[in-house]
């Protein structure tokens, strides 16, 4: 029997730990930041004064920290939650943003947002999604992503890949950042919750425990 306070991904990144529990259990040993999510290109900025409360009451759909800033003050974990979409960390030796990027966030440049830039990001590391062969799109995709490497066609029916375009979107506008992936998808990894397999409700949790 699985122990579910133990991570389904323990991924050790330049900036700190980026861990994936599928349980409410799992991640209640930890102390964390969350967003309430709104699939949108939004971001906040956490402060010192914020409390995991105050946090929790913007809508938005990421969290961005400078390490001069918090460091003295708190040493915290960021939540992001997702059933198919991007869970995305993106690091600097100036501070971190963990972002939940849905095709919405992406088609709206959530990765470019101009917190992201001014960390000036060297790294990135995407978690389970779903992927490409598993997330089928409508023709209205073309529109939404004109120039994707993400947009497939195969047998008359269009697939879309998350982490492609993401990827696509970083290099666009950070050269040379190293992207490191999860190889594991929401929708075939039955360990993980998939809203396209339905799992309306549940989410899988995405917590990243920066190197303070």
């Amino acid at each position: 029997m699985t122990d579910i306070t133990t991570p389904l991904i323990q991924k050790h990144t330049p900036y700190g730990i980026f861990e994936v529990y599928t349980s409410v259990e799992g991640i209640s040993q930890h102390k964390f930041m969350q967003v309430t999510q709104i699939h949108s290109a939004k971001i906040i900025q956490c402060m010192p004064s914020h409390t995991p409360q105050e946090i929790s009451t913007f809508q938005a759909d990421g969290i961005v920290y400078f390490r001069e800033e918090i460091l003295p003050v708190t040493k915290t974990n960021f939540l992001i939650k997702t059933a198919d979409c991007l869970p995305v960390f993106l690091g600097s030796k100036i501070g971190g943003a963990m972002l939940h990027a849905g095709w919405r966030g992406l088609e709206q440049k959530i990765l470019q947002h101009d917190l992201v830039q001014k960390l000036k990001p060297d790294y990135a590391f995407i978690g389970p999604h779903i992927c490409q062969n598993c997330y089928q799109v409508g023709p209205e995709f073309q529109e939404h992503f004109p120039k994707s490497p993400g947009l497939q066609l195969k047998d008359a029916q269009w697939y879309f890949g998350l982490q492609a375009e993401a990827s696509f979107q970083m290099r666009e506008i950070f050269g040379r950042i190293q992207i490191e992936y999860s190889d594991l998808c929401t929708f075939c990894d039955q360990r993980l919750h998939s809203y396209r397999r339905g799992n309306a409700k549940q989410r899988n949790y995405n917590i990243f425990r920066p190197n303070f």
